[in-house]
């Protein structure tokens, strides 16, 4: 079976250079870069993203999605490379339009909490409210995963987990086998 194969324009992105091209995947963790990846060089809180795109190319990245910071921050590797360069202004909501896109099965209803505090509490409440109302339903968050589907892994997994190579381990399996709801 070929691997799943995706054009950047098919994931909502315009590259500024480096041309349309063919990715097998996407990941934010330089390290999980594997042959055709697309790299999202997102800001954190310790360092940007873009500190490891220079890891992301040497482990195959065929592509790299940043945001303006990114790009100055990586202009010399960036120069020096041929893969596609995609430069937005949020590259956090573009990965997660991508990613959404990657792998279009996710429950009907997907809810997502924030906030200071009870968000576990809250996704949680929501699931039992689902499945008392007859409805196959999980959450995911910071005490792993619970109800309908259980899956390995990180315990809120990044937009690229979730819709992206991790997620079709998550929300395929959920989606295929009924899963209608999502917390």
């Amino acid at each position: 079976m070929a691997p799943l194969t995706r054009q950047l324009s098919d994931l909502g992105l315009t590259p500024r250079s480096g041309g349309d091209v063919a990715v097998t995947g996407l990941a934010l963790d330089s390290r999980k870069v594997i042959g055709g990846t697309l790299f999202a060089a997102l800001p954190g809180t310790q360092a940007h993203g873009a500190a490891f795109i220079q890891t992301a190319l040497q482990n195959g990245a065929a592509a790299i999605l940043t945001d303006r910071a990114g790009a100055t921050l990586a202009a010399d590797v960036l120069a020096a490379t041929p893969a596609a360069l995609v430069v937005v202004e949020d590259a956090r909501a573009a990965l997660a339009h991508a990613a959404a896109l990657w792998f279009a099965a996710q429950p009907d209803c997907v809810v997502a909490v924030t906030g200071t505090n009870g968000k576990t509490s809250v996704a949680s409440f929501a699931r039992q409210i689902w499945a008392l109302l007859g409805h196959e339903a999980v959450n995911i968050g910071t005490t792993g995963v619970e109800g309908a589907y259980a899956a390995p892994g990180l315990h809120t997994p990044d937009a690229a987990a979730r819709a992206g190579r991790d997620g079709r381990r998550r929300c395929q399996p959920c989606r295929d086998g009924g899963l209608v709801a999502r917390a």
